[in-house]
């Protein structure tokens, strides 16, 4: 099972801006490939996407260099490894980069190989790659279960060419068991939005995720236009579906000031008052899930949220919305705090409590930032993507030392998939 060839080349990602994919073929005969995705809006501890910088090609977005990167010095570098030790092949990439930030091969160059790789071992061996990836890195995890999906289901922020600032509103079926329903709620939600939008005369237009994206009044509009659709495709806020946000508060930061400049919200708010926002919005509607409240550096502000968060909530009867047909308008809003999720409650094997206050931005899948974020008390949870970090071994080991620290795991896609 030794590596025979590799060899990178540029393709287009769901934005139709350039990406890598790398084809890998082993000494008998077996081939196998993997491409990477990109995001729109990055945290700046992310690893290095290698990009060409070549106005004249893509806007300066091809990534030829990140290519040449993998068929002349990757390719001659790995020939001849046992493709089955995925971890020696990930540290030797590390090796040949040999920089902090991955800025010599790129991380997106590198990704493609240990991907690749690791598809390419999982077929070697007749497996499926859950199941090579499991026994390759020791999993303790012995049972099957699908994780609870989040719906993007309206963009704003980087995503979307409108005056919404928070980057992502979600609707989570945590309280729906079966995937095979999640999945369908999902669905039918997206669906009664489009709907509930159309009626108050609302542009149906789609961001960079496939969330609809318009201008709108104000950030609690949205909510009420997504209240109102869970209750017209017939499922219960706060008992079926619950809310989450990712607010990408970086890309509204304004370091030297020290503000958040909420433009719909016509508002300039330091971090306690931006935190109150975020907490009547918990209280309004069933928000268990906030991603990046705060910019990556901003700790005072997480460790604050997380301290109202915990003293704040509790747990109060929600409104009945009966299951059923209902009329599109907007619901009346309430006052009252929606119950936690109980399949989110704490536990003796998990000490986290709702809602999920999660880092992406924050951790970018780095294992040192990971760290910094345990020893201030910043989150509880934590967005994976592959992409951030560059190898598939640094990225699984950035989740065993995350819930070997009881945090949650979001496995998250980019804005430019493949």
């Amino acid at each position: 099972m030794k590596i025979k060839t590799i060899t990178a080349r540029e393709i287009l990602d769901s934005r139709s801006n350039p990406t890598i994919e790398t084809e890998i073929i082993l000494d008998c005969g077996l081939k196998t490939k993997a491409s990477v995705p990109s995001g729109a809006s990055t945290g700046i501890y992310e690893a290095v996407e290698l990009r060409d910088k070549n106005k004249k090609r893509y806007g300066g977005l091809g990534v030829l260099k990140a290519c040449v990167n993998v068929n002349q010095k990757i390719s001659h570098y790995l020939k001849g490894e046992d493709v089955s030790d995925q971890e020696k092949i990930d540290n030797l990439l590390i090796k040949l980069d040999s920089t902090k930030n991955k800025s010599k091969l790129g991380a997106n160059a590198m990704l493609s190989v240990s991907l690749a790789c690791a598809r390419a071992g999982a077929l070697a061996k007749n497996q499926e790659l859950y199941q090579y990836l499991r026994s390759i890195y020791q999993s303790p995890i012995t049972n099957h279960q699908f994780p609870i999906p989040m719906f993007n289901i309206f963009n704003g922020g980087a995503h979307a060419d409108s005056n919404v600032d928070i980057q992502e509103f979600m609707v989570i079926p945590s309280g729906i068991k079966k995937y095979t329903e999640q999945l369908r709620a999902g669905s039918e939600i997206f669906q009664a939005l489009g709907s509930v939008m159309k009626k108050n005369k609302l542009s149906v237009n789609v961001g960079n995720e496939g969330g609809y994206a318009c201008n709108v009044k104000n950030t609690a509009q949205i909510f009420d236009l997504i209240m109102a659709a869970i209750k017209l495709a017939g499922y219960q806020a706060g008992q079926d579906i619950f809310l989450g946000i990712d607010a990408g508060s970086s890309e509204f930061y304004d370091k030297k000031k020290k503000v958040y400049n909420l433009k719909l919200e016509n508002k300039k708010l330091p971090a306690e008052k931006l935190s109150e926002l975020y907490l009547s919005w918990m209280e309004k509607n069933p928000l268990i899930s906030l991603e990046d409240p705060f910019a990556e550096n901003d700790f005072t502000g997480w460790q604050l949220l997380n301290s109202k968060i915990q003293t704040r909530l509790s747990v109060i009867p929600a409104p009945d919305r009966s299951r059923g047909q209902a009329p599109a308008e907007i619901p009346a809003r309430t006052e009252n705090l929606y119950p936690r999720d109980p399949r989110f409650r704490e536990d003796d094997n998990n000490k986290n409590k709702l809602p999920l206050l999660i880092g992406d931005d924050l951790f970018t899948t780095n294992t040192g930032r990971l760290k910094i974020g345990m020893e201030k008390n910043l989150a509880n949870a934590a967005i994976i993507k592959p992409n951030q970090i560059g190898t598939l071994t640094e990225t699984i080991n950035f989740i065993k030392e995350a819930q070997k620290n009881n945090y949650k795991i979001i496995v998250s896609h980019r804005s430019g998939e493949t």
